[in-house]
């Protein structure tokens, strides 16, 4: 913990330095094991999970860590974030994971991520047919103990999307742009739903 001093009616002791790092602070990255710049989700998160929440060694899953960065890697995910508050760790993993299909994990006590997504040992996202593993008929369900409710019509309905990003110029501020994203011939007219993405997408 550092201390510092001020002299009695010093008011500029709360001014604060806001800059942009070009290439990201020096990480340790996952892929190469290497220390340099990153803007990987991944390695963002395994530094945090260190040095926020001060983790030990034994409550990090290296290995969902290091699989999921190369998903990122080669999927294309960058992660160009601006962090501008203070916020909880976990909070911010569950707001921004599912935007980088990704999801947090705990096995046996040890935090890490993995892709929602079926993914090939390269890392790119598996796109055949998912191999069923099991088949479950009547037999294996209770008498009166199967429920079944479907979802709204107005809930599945075709819809558009308003995504917020952050253009970043080479000499001043981000600039927030907006793009609109539907189905080729669907939700014309709306209903729109907005996400916004100009924290971490540049």
């Amino acid at each position: 913990v550092s201390q510092s001093r001020y002299q009695v009616g010093f008011d500029q002791w709360d001014r604060q330095v806001h800059c942009f790092i070009r290439n990201g602070m020096e990480i340790t990255r996952l892929l190469d094991n290497v220390t340099g710049s990153s803007n990987n989700f991944a390695d963002l998160y395994n530094w945090s999970l260190s040095n926020c929440a001060k983790l030990g060694a034994d409550q990090i899953d290296y290995s969902s860590l290091a699989s999921t960065a190369r998903f990122l890697h080669v999927n294309g995910f960058n992660c160009d974030i601006n962090i501008t508050k203070s916020q909880n760790l976990g909070d911010m993993v569950a707001d921004m994971a599912p935007y980088f299909l990704l999801t947090e994990t705990r096995v046996a006590g040890r935090r890490g991520l993995r892709p929602v997504l079926p993914v090939n040992s390269d890392g790119t996202i598996k796109t055949t047919p998912v191999e069923w593993a099991y088949t479950f008929t009547e037999d294996h369900i209770l008498p009166d103990q199967l429920q079944i409710s479907y979802v709204p019509p107005a809930d599945r309905k075709p819809f558009a999307v308003r995504a917020i990003w952050r253009q970043q110029l080479d000499d001043d501020h981000g600039i927030i742009r907006s793009s609109e994203v539907r189905l080729a011939g669907e939700a014309e007219e709306g209903p729109y739903e907005q996400h916004d993405l100009s924290q971490f997408c540049t």
